[in-house]
């Protein structure tokens, strides 16, 4: 099956590791201007360093003022992949308003 994802902006959050890194290298052979997201900036280099195609931001999503920030000014997106996310271990009833918050 051929996936031809030409002239569309993709913006992929959580873009350093795993399902997110997947995800915005398999977006960006598939033809799309990638914006990978993410909090670790060595992590974004490497990736930039093995996909240049690639542009990234480096930025903490859990901080919704700098969020709107710096996203507010990238511009139109056509695609939008959520992944960032934590988890914890822990059981259910530990979780606290902070644990749900973040």
């Amino acid at each position: 099956m051929d996936i031809n994802f030409n002239g569309k902006r993709a913006l992929v959050t959580g873009a350093t590791k795993g399902i997110g890194y997947d995800i915005a290298t398999q977006l960006a052979k598939c033809g799309a201007q990638v914006i990978a997201v993410g909090r670790t900036k060595h992590l974004l280099d490497e990736l930039t360093r093995k996909f240049p195609s690639i542009e990234t931001v480096a930025l903490d999503i859990t901080d919704w003022e700098e969020t709107e920030k710096v996203l507010g000014k990238i511009g139109h997106i056509d695609l939008l992949v959520n992944n960032a996310g934590m988890g914890w271990l822990k059981s259910m009833m530990e979780i606290t308003e902070k644990d749900v918050d973040e």
